[in-house]
This record gives structure tokens, sequence and C-alpha cells, in this order.
């Protein structure tokens, strides 16, 4: 009977395996507790992002006086907002403490409330309702209104009420024909009066170097003509600058002829411009799959749209398309020397430990080693 002796080098390699197994269980380990990490990091970045974009019910509570303005002598007070988050709150009364429980509404309304957020103690609540008439109303600037609409007035100066059977179908046409003239205005002042001031900011500068030349070296013959000829040019560009002025102005002035009258849920009734509705929809009228329809707009809308309101508001196209350029033009301008860099190190650098450390770690973690070895 044969007995298997293993060689030194097999010995050696056994040792290895032994010793070297609890760091591959260690090394797994952690990267089951990285991956499941960032798994929950998205998570909440998910729950906490997309939930913006999901449309709340919007409920009306009715507080008690101790919550409520006591100068208006009121017994109790009616706010209407979307619930944001339910939190606990202590209150120290001498040597006890009492918990007690909070809400957090989004009222809207910045402008008539200085505030668009505020909290209520749930001991304060009377009553919820979650009316079905109430609207919330996206504007172009102070927020969104939350409100139960009254009246709308349309250009043609008819006044339509809200119960009226036309009242929906008006208040989109006008939604409509707002957004249509609100973008024929920002081409004609970005895009056709912005060409204008261009071309005639070019003239100035070049009616000022031929001045500067004639005090200089004395006028010609060729310098008055030209100096003629761009005189006739900067007139034909300002008249076709008032021309498109004179257009911007009339649709601004058509743009405010429409209203809105919305009544809040204090009861006071307060008038939006028509220029300023975005887009509206009842929160509580809303199934699952009009509100999945409402969810999927506004993250297109918040990816396609411009900013506003000091970037507070609107959407995030330029960041996104800023940011795209500006990764593809870096990958353009930097790939070439990474490629050299590459050769350099695999082909003609010394290959001590730097170096193989680098090529390593980089093939290793890159993407694109070109790009990494080209920054």
């Amino acid at each position: 009977m044969t007995t298997f002796t293993p060689s030194g080098q097999e010995k050696k390699n056994a040792f290895r395996q032994l010793h070297g197994e609890p760091f591959v269980w260690l090394t797994s380990m952690g990267l089951v507790l990285g991956l499941l990490m960032i798994t929950a990091l998205l998570a909440v970045v998910a729950k906490e992002g997309f939930g913006v974009f999901w449309p709340k019910k919007v409920a009306l509570y009715e507080l008690s006086r101790t919550a409520s303005d006591t100068s208006s002598g009121a017994a109790s007070e009616w706010i209407a907002g979307e619930l944001i988050k339910r939190q606990s709150k202590h209150h120290v009364s001498g040597d006890d403490e009492e918990a007690h429980w909070e809400r957090q509404l989004f009222t809207g309304n910045k402008n008539y409330y200085g505030m668009a957020f505020r909290f209520i103690d749930e001991s304060d609540i009377l009553s919820v309702q979650y009316p079905k008439d109430v609207a919330v109303i996206e504007r172009s600037e102070y927020g969104d209104a939350i409100g139960t609409p009254v009246e709308l007035l349309t250009e043609e100066g008819q006044e339509v009420k809200y119960h009226s059977p036309d009242f929906e179908k008006e208040f989109k046409k006008l939604i409509h024909d707002v957004a249509a003239r609100r973008k024929t205005i920002r081409n004609i002042e970005k895009k056709q009066i912005g060409a204008i001031n261009f071309k005639m900011r070019q003239i100035d500068l070049e009616r000022s170097s031929i001045s500067k030349k004639n005090d200089t070296a004395g006028s010609d013959a060729g310098s008055a003509a030209k100096t003629t000829n761009l005189n006739a040019e900067y007139a034909k560009l300002q008249a076709s600058y008032e021309v498109l002025a004179k257009q911007a102005r009339e649709l601004h002035a058509k743009q405010k002829q429409s209203s809105l009258t919305i009544k809040l849920s204090s009861g006071e009734l307060k008038t939006i411009r028509g220029d300023q509705v975005i887009h509206h929809y009842y929160p509580n009228r809303m199934n699952v799959f009009t509100r999945l329809m409402h969810f999927v707009s506004g993250i297109w809308n918040f990816l396609t749209n411009e900013p506003r309101e000091a970037n507070t508001e609107g959407g995030i196209f330029p960041a996104i398309f800023g940011t795209l350029v500006m990764t593809l033009m870096m990958s353009v301008a930097v790939t070439p020397f990474g490629i050299v860099a590459a050769i350099y190190l695999r082909e003609y650098a010394k290959q001590a430990a730097f170096v193989r450390m680098v090529r390593i770690a980089v093939n290793n973690l890159a993407g694109v080693p070109s790009i990494v070895f080209g920054v």
C-alpha cells in the first residue's frame, strides 16, 4: 500500500489556502455589507424623492381655539393642507414630561400666509374632511396655491362660475393659451430680440473702432461710407426691435387679462392672474390611475423644464444638459492622453510596485480606464 506524501510546494499552497480562507469570507462580507448600505441609501433617496411627485390628498382640518388666532374671536379655525409627516414632541409641565403628536402640513399659499408649511397639534384637531372641490394650483411663482375655485375670468371678459358645466373646459383652455403665449414671449424676448441686440452691439463696436481710427489717422471716404452703411443697418435693426418689443408688450398685456378667484380654507377670496397658472388638479377626486399619470407627468416635467423662482421651482433640464455635455467634452479631451499614459505605464515605465498598483487599481475600478488614465 502506497502513501501519498505532499511535496513542499503543495504544503505551501495548502497553508496559504487555509490561512487565506478567513480573509476571503471577510472581504465577501464587506462587499455584501457595502451593497446593502448602498441599496438602503438608494431606497431612502427614492422614497423621499419620488414622494414629492406623488399627489397627496388635501385635508381640511378644524382646529380648536387654542390653536387659532384668539384675536379673531372665532371658536375654531379651518386650515387645509397636505400631510407631510407625523411626529411626536415632548412638552414639559413642571416636573412632568408629556408626549404629544403633531402633524406637519403643506398649506401652500406662501404669498398669502407668509409660509408654505405649518405644524398643528393633534390634540387641537376637532374634525378632518376631504372636500372634493379643493384644487392644487401650480403657479409660476410663490409655489402652489390650495383652495376651492370660485370664478374664472376669461380673456374675453366672460365670468364663468365654478359650478358651471363649462368651467373645466374654459380653465383648461386658459391654461393652454397662457402656456402657448408664454412660449411665444420667451421666443421673442430671448431669441429674436436677443439676436437683434447682439447685432446692434457688434455695430456699436465697429462704429467705435472706426471712430478711434479716425481720431488717430484722420477720416477718409472709405470710413465715412462704412459708417453710413452701419448707421443704416442699425436703424433697420432698431425698427425690427421696436416691432418685436411691441408684440411682446401686447402678449404680456393679454396674459394679464384672465384670472382665477379661489376661496381659501379661512374663507378669504384671493385672485390669481391667469399668466401665473401652470397646472391644476383636484387631489381628493383622483384614483390610483390618475395619481400614477400625475406622478409620471411630474417627473417628466421636472427633467425637461427649466428652473424658475430663483431655482427653487421648475425643472433641472439645464443642469442635466450641462453636466452631460461637460462629461462628454471631458471624455473626448482626456481619452487620447489616457491611451498614451496606459501604453507608457505598460510598455516603457519600470514595473515597480507603485506603477503596478496604479495599473491594477485603474483596471479593476474604472469603467473606462482610458478616461481615468487621462484625468
